[in-house]
């Protein structure tokens, strides 16, 4: 059973960054499914490597977009992009030394922070990118 769901509620109107929503929520679940399922922590860690991987895509992808657009409060989403990111690489070494720190909290922590970017963060581009004149 997933975590998370990707219904109406997370999407934004933006097809890209909706596509790139979904594949992450489809990771987190992958994740979760892994550790309540019992594997090794090995094949935890490999898929919380993708989720590091894909979310760095993501990520410069939605700053291209941002800049692109003009938008005009991308410093601070870039911001969060890195603090996010620094948070993460933080875990990923301290999961490294102790092999065992995916866990429920863990997927609890990437839901709550994916859910809240997409909300609070995600949305405010959409708006400006929604207002930019045809052509651009």
């Amino acid at each position: 059973m997933p975590v998370m769901e990707f219904d109406n509620s997370l999407t934004i109107g933006h097809e890209l960054i909706d596509e790139h929503h979904k594949t992450l929520v489809a990771i987190i679940n992958m994740l979760h499914d892994a550790l309540i399922g019992g594997v090794e922590q090995k094949y935890l860690h490999y898929i919380f490597n993708e989720f590091n991987e894909y979310i760095s895509y993501y990520f410069s992808e939605e700053e291209i977009i941002m800049c692109d657009a003009m938008f005009e409060m991308k410093d601070e989403h870039i911001t969060e992009h890195g603090s996010f990111l620094g948070r993460l690489s933080k875990f990923s070494e301290e999961y490294l030394e102790k092999e065992d720190l995916i866990s429920n909290r863990t997927i609890d922590w990437l839901v709550t922070w994916l859910t809240r970017h997409i909300f609070l963060m995600d949305t405010q581009h959409v708006v400006c990118l929604s207002e930019q004149p045809k052509g651009r």
